[in-house]
């Protein structure tokens, strides 16, 4: 394409393609010869003749637009940065100021595995009363609290949007007939403009709406900066944390310790671990650390948990995260059927062949002080 464009050749634009000269051989010839001597504008079109020269149809002029970022990266973000910075805009400057994602599980997972300390109701917490309790949880920085500031400042926003508009009233129209390349190359870039002009104008105004609605959070707008700037929380046994690749979070929950009994009624305190989802590799519950248990594979972290029938999905969404974490939890809770020894292990010795994972450690007393005092419970106890 760059070399199309600073080529010295003469070409035809016509209904939205490029032409170009057809180099005949005496078949060509033959086939093209009763073609009507004039341009036509019709796009299906593949050979047209002017003057007695034969152009034929290569290029869309609407997909070169769309794809010369991704084909000739290196000089459209030049052109980019060029061209925001004649309209004094910054071309650095971020989608959003703070994270779609996060906003989802603070605001829709988090409330669903909160217990209130007195009543009986675990739902219905408000969104002050959630932004209390990260507020206990998080650090706000001096930089936090001077971005919060800045964001409530909108006019200069506004002016700037006014500027976009202006550039954005004529948008330029493909040229039509016979050209040298650098003229359609010159039409080429202010198209190539007014996209990016384009695309800065709808990132502005999402960035805009962003502001004005997280200026009315008022009091609680830099701990929401602090919060998408950290990319980590934990609160009563739920948390997250941004891991750097890509736009990806590890979600997860406590389980706490719990007991599990095998085929002799013999009980196995478990210890806590997290189960956890990432965002990016699909929602397909797993241990974050290293643990064992009946249905997991070895003795290893980020293991994949055995769910049985739930097929996990790649929809990043609150409901989708909430089951797979609640399928993973219940899976290590109420999975594993004494009798039946399911799962990659048992709990008990079938045989007496060497386990690649063993669970006689875990074993405790069935008169335990914490199963006495119920403060830890047997799962499977029903099985």
């Amino acid at each position: 394409m760059q070399q199309l464009l600073e080529s010295a050749q003469e070409i035809v634009s016509a209904g939205g393609f490029i032409y170009l000269p057809l180099l005949l051989d005496p078949d060509i010839a033959g086939e093209i010869q009763d073609l009507p001597g004039k341009l036509r504008p019709q796009t299906d079109n593949t050979v047209i003749t002017i003057a007695g020269q034969a152009f034929v149809k290569t290029l869309s002029l609407a997909s070169l637009i769309e794809n010369y970022e991704k084909i000739h990266p290196a000089p459209y973000e030049h052109l980019r940065k060029t061209c925001l910075q004649r309209y004094g805009c910054d071309p650095e400057g971020n989608g959003t100021l703070t994270d779609s994602q996060i906003s989802t599980i603070v605001f829709e997972v988090l409330p669903h595995f909160l217990r209130r300390k007195s009543g009986l109701a675990r739902s219905g917490f408000t969104e002050p009363e959630i932004l209390h309790l990260v507020a206990e949880n998080i650090q706000i920085s001096e930089s936090d609290l001077k971005q919060a500031d800045q964001l409530l400042e909108l006019e200069s926003r506004q002016a700037l949007l006014a500027r976009l508009d202006a550039a954005l009233t004529t948008r330029p129209t493909p040229p039509e007939g016979r050209m040298s390349a650098p003229r359609l190359k010159h039409w080429f870039r202010q198209a190539l403009a007014w996209k990016i002009i384009k695309q800065e104008k709808n990132r502005l105004q999402d960035l805009l709406a962003e502001r004005q609605q997280l200026a009315q959070r008022g009091h609680y707008l830099p701990l929401l900066l602090a919060l998408a700037r950290q990319g980590r929380l934990e609160v009563e046994g739920f948390g997250f944390f941004r891991t750097g690749i890509g736009n990806e979070y590890i979600i997860y929950k406590h389980t706490g310790e719990y007991a599990l009994k095998d085929y002799y009624g013999r009980i196995y305190l478990f210890p806590d671990c997290r189960v956890a989802v990432s965002t990016l590799s699909g929602l397909q519950p797993m241990v974050l650390d290293q643990y064992k248990h009946p249905f997991l594979f070895g003795y290893a972290a980020r293991q994949k948990i055995c769910t049985g029938d739930y097929e996990a999905t790649k929809q990043f969404n609150a409901k989708n995260v909430i089951l797979a974490l609640e399928e993973g939890i219940n899976a290590l809770f109420y999975g594993y059927n004494s009798r039946r020894r399911n799962g990659y292990h048992s709990l008990d010795r079938i045989t007496q062949h060497v386990r690649t994972v063993d669970f006689d450690e875990y074993r405790i007393s069935t008169d335990h002080p914490k199963i006495i005092s119920g403060q830890v419970e047997v799962k499977n106890q029903y099985h």
